[in-house]
């Protein structure tokens, strides 16, 4: 399909034709192997559908699905849509989803609960139903509500539409399109937008679903020449690099890698190119105004924070704190707006009037945009930290931190400090589990790095907290950093000592 095409009423519609037209092409490739044609998945959602809709189900109400089984939630969600329901969350503002799909025990909170396996050996395995379903027509309509990454506090949720949906994918472009079917693995879950999303826009494009559950399988199927696209965030790519063998064989099958979520370090991308393909791609936006900038990552090297080209179809503009557009090349507050942009969060005006004005949406990321259309995250709004006047940048300490020998992952965030200022913080990973990192060193690595805007304190953890696209979640490393300070004061306390400098060594 071109972005001029038809823009169907709903989004299973293109699997229908897809299942007319090549009913033997395969639609999914599943973890054991065994592949499913474009007309078994057709069968299989239209069987969920019937008995959906045997069960109650009608367009508007909100159904999660609960399943481990990837292939059956795939379906699942497929069949929710096809019927106009709205594909939903285990949580919802007003009092959780209407139904629960899934697994037994994992209904809590909903009005009621379908068992996923007995409608699934009932319709699907034995036949069940085997007459086309109608599909709800109405582009307009919810097709599923998805929470925001939620870095920053509360996650929130994004209504969107069939219409919406088919817009996001149809505009994609260059930015992904292969000349040849997507043979495609997503390491991002369906539950979160961006992962519901490239399993949709293969299934458009008439390519396969590979479904792994591990590195290793990952692997196997690189290896045979299974995969000519994958999908993953910087921290899901980094961990696959380092299962790699050494006498791994670079697949020649695989064309492209897209990185999403969070900026992919330069080392992970080095790595990449050489392990597994030339081709990455950098992607940059979010579940409410979906791509904002994309690019291939060989070309944003040597622009720290760059995270690609301006994507077409979206109007960005760079801010000062009068929300008048900054001369170009200078650092401003960003905001987009355009046609893949939703206008507010489902259910929840308050947090919308912070983040929509004027039909711009304020993601939070400070930016510059280049005279070439590069745009260039300098960091968050809301994480900046600011010491004493200085405005320090998280990222910017997290990629020295990153760098050190000892480190093998960071986060930087601010904390209090006992006479009323703030104090950079650092959560650092070993580089290797059980050894602690040279402090001495690196505080010299920092100080010399970083100046005024290297850490004050160092907590060593064993893993940094990220959500599912990899963006990495302060507020329980801050936590973490308040029960230290505590546990410093009652020590303190106890020795009848008041004084001191506080936490200043890695615990």
């Amino acid at each position: 399909m071109s972005a001029s095409a038809n823009i169907p009423a709903n989004i299973t519609d293109p699997i229908r034709e897809h299942a007319r037209a090549t009913p033997e092409a395969q639609a999914v490739i599943l973890h054991s192997g065994e592949a499913v044609s474009y007309a078994m998945l057709e069968r299989a959602i239209d069987a969920v559908a019937a008995g959906l809709r045997g069960d109650g189900i009608r367009p508007g109400d909100t159904v999660c699905v609960r399943t481990p089984n990837g292939y059956q939630d795939l379906v699942a969600r497929l069949a929710i849509a096809r019927l106009g329901a709205v594909i939903a969350p285990a949580t919802m503002p007003n009092g959780g989803p209407d139904t629960v799909v899934g697994v037994e025990g994992q209904g809590t909170g909903a009005a009621r609960f379908i068992p996923l396996a007995m409608l699934w050996t009932d319709r699907v395995e034995r036949g069940g139903n085997a007459a086309e379903v109608p599909m709800h027509q109405d582009p307009d309509a919810v097709c599923a509500y998805f929470p925001t990454s939620g870095t920053t506090g509360q996650s929130k949720l994004v209504a969107v539409s069939h219409r919406l949906l088919a817009r996001r994918i149809l505009s994609v472009g260059e930015a992904w399109k292969l000349t040849v079917a997507p043979r495609e693995i997503c390491s991002i879950g369906p539950a979160i937008f961006p992962g519901f999303r490239f399993r949709m826009q293969t299934l458009w494009e008439a390519g396969t679903i590979v479904m792994v559950g591990s590195a290793q399988q990952t692997l196997n199927a690189l290896a045979r020449g299974a995969v000519n696209r994958m999908v993953m965030t910087p921290s899901t790519l980094e961990s696959l690099l380092r299962h790699v063998p050494a006498d791994f064989t670079r697949p020649a099958s695989l064309l492209a890698i897209a990185s999403t979520g969070t900026l992919l370090p330069d080392a992970v991308y080095a790595m990449a190119r050489e392990r597994l393909c030339a081709n990455v791609v950098s992607m940059y936006g979010s579940t409410e105004s979906f791509l904002v900038a994309w690019g291939k990552a060989e070309a944003l090297q040597g622009h720290p924070g760059a995270v690609g080209y301006l994507a077409p179809g979206i109007e960005v503009q760079v801010v000062g704190e009068d929300d008048r557009p900054v001369p170009e090349g200078t650092r401003g507050r960003l905001r987009v707006r355009g046609e893949t942009c939703v206008n507010g969060y489902a259910f929840d005006p308050e947090a919308t009037a912070k983040v929509f004005r004027d039909g711009w949406f304020y993601p939070g990321d400070e930016a510059v945009v280049a005279r070439d259309g590069m745009l260039t995250v300098v960091g968050r709004t809301t994480e900046v930290i600011n010491k004493g006047g200085n405005k320090i940048s998280p990222d910017v300490v997290e990629k020295v931190l990153r760098s050190f020998s000892g480190i093998s992952d960071a986060a930087a965030f601010a904390m209090p400090s006992t006479s009323g200022g703030t104090r950079v913080w650092a959560a650092i990973v070993s580089a290797t589990p059980g050894v602690r990192p040279d402090v001495a060193r690196l505080r010299e690595f920092c100080k010399e790095r970083l100046k005024l805007h290297a850490p004050d304190f160092y907590l060593l953890v064993k893993a940094i907290p990220r959500n599912d696209m990899g963006k990495i979640q302060r507020q329980p490393l801050q936590a973490m950093a308040a029960k230290q300070i505590e546990n410093w004061k009652s020590r303190q306390t106890g020795s009848g000592s008041g004084s001191g400098t506080g936490p200043k060594v890695i615990h």
